[in-house]
């Protein structure tokens, strides 16, 4: 059929395919090894979902709802279903989402979210915006990283904003203001498992978990670009614990920058406390500590990286900080890895 194409063509030929996928399959044949690389070397490569006309994702999702059995609206305000019901019944709550999609998912696959692409991007075509909170790479098995990173960039690609959360296990979905479905299973991950899942269809079952989460808050720190560091510009991570708190944020580099859920963020490259006081160099036991002046009811350790902050280094002293970099220096070489360890971090 191509080689018919190719040959009776006098104007113009658009050929609709998935080139990446057919490089891979026919890289040993004429077609992958020959044609596909003259084609991308010539001529324009256009992404299909740029030219496709607007409504067709949501024509798209229908569809795939269609083979299992079409659109379906539980009249029960409380159900509960296994996962052989429960992907249907969640793509007809998609497609009724007007503002926001959230969903809970400690572990991700690309294949379980290729089957769940097309009901995102007819969602996208409404206006909704769509969130993924999910697990940090580093708390990963090592095997898991690299699927875990192609998962999350097909999320990316389709415009969903990913939210990392160290040390989650909630399974929650929340569809607008008024469906919550809690339960046992990842709905970003593909399964064989027996689970359940719950949906309760009430405003006020959705505003006490959200309330409960602090959702609102989690979800306003991603309304615009991702946050970073701003003390060393890494990744800003929800990280579960303090102060019975459902999260707080802390730096993706350990010690670096943490803050609380209320906590303002970095004001003038200083460190601030909830309380809104100015800090003070001091120290706690054996460790340096930011402390707040408002009673020194509030501290936070000192890290290495804060002494790159120039205002909160002026706060030592110069007395202090000759004791500080040796402490520093102390803490580096207590924690400097064996030799035998070093050649297993860069696989020697």
């Amino acid at each position: 059929m191509l080689n018919v194409a190719l040959t009776r063509a006098r104007r113009r030929l658009l050929i609709v395919a998935d080139f990446d996928w057919c490089l891979d399959r026919g890289k040993n044949a004429f077609l992958g090894r020959e044609l596909i690389p003259l084609l991308l070397a010539r001529y324009p490569r256009v992404d299909a979902t740029q030219i496709l006309p607007n409504g067709l994702a949501g024509r798209a999702a229908k569809a795939h709802l269609g083979t299992l059995g079409g659109d379906v609206e539980p009249k029960e305000s409380r159900l509960v279903v296994t996962q052989e019901h429960f992907y249907r019944l969640l793509y007809a709550d998609i497609g009724r989402a007007i503002r926001r999609v959230v969903i809970y998912s400690p572990f991700l696959t690309s294949a379980r979210i290729e089957t769940l692409q097309v009901h995102f991007r007819a969602a996208f075509e409404r206006g909704v915006t769509l969130y993924v909170v999910t697990k940090p790479p580093h708390e990963r098995k090592k095997s898991e990283v690299q699927a875990c990173r192609e998962a999350e960039a097909l999320l990316r690609e389709m415009g969903v904003k990913l939210i990392h959360k160290e040390g989650m296990h909630e399974k929650l979905i929340f569809l607008d203001n008024g469906i919550l479905w809690s339960g046992s299973l990842n709905a970003l991950s593909h399964s064989r498992t027996q689970e359940v899942m719950e949906r309760r269809a009430s405003d006020s079952v959705v505003a006490d978990y959200s309330k409960t989460l602090r959702l609102a808050e989690l979800l306003a720190a991603f309304e615009g670009e991702p946050q970073r560091c701003p003390i060393c510009d890494s990744e800003i991570i929800a990280s579960e614990g303090g102060d019975g708190d459902p999260f707080y944020w802390r730096c993706s580099v350990d010690g670096c920058y943490s803050r609380g859920v209320d906590d303002p963020p970095l004001q003038d490259g200083m460190i601030t406390f909830s309380c809104g006081e100015p800090p003070e160099f001091g120290w706690w036991g054996d460790d340096p500590v930011w402390i707040c002046t408002c009673g020194r009811r509030h501290r936070q350790k000192v890290h290495p990286n804060h002494l790159r902050l120039t205002k909160m280094k002026a706060l030592i002293g110069k007395a202090e900080l000759k004791r500080v970099e040796k402490h520093f220096g102390q803490w580096k070489q207590r924690n400097k890895p064996s030799v035998g360890s070093q050649q297993r971090l860069f696989g020697l």
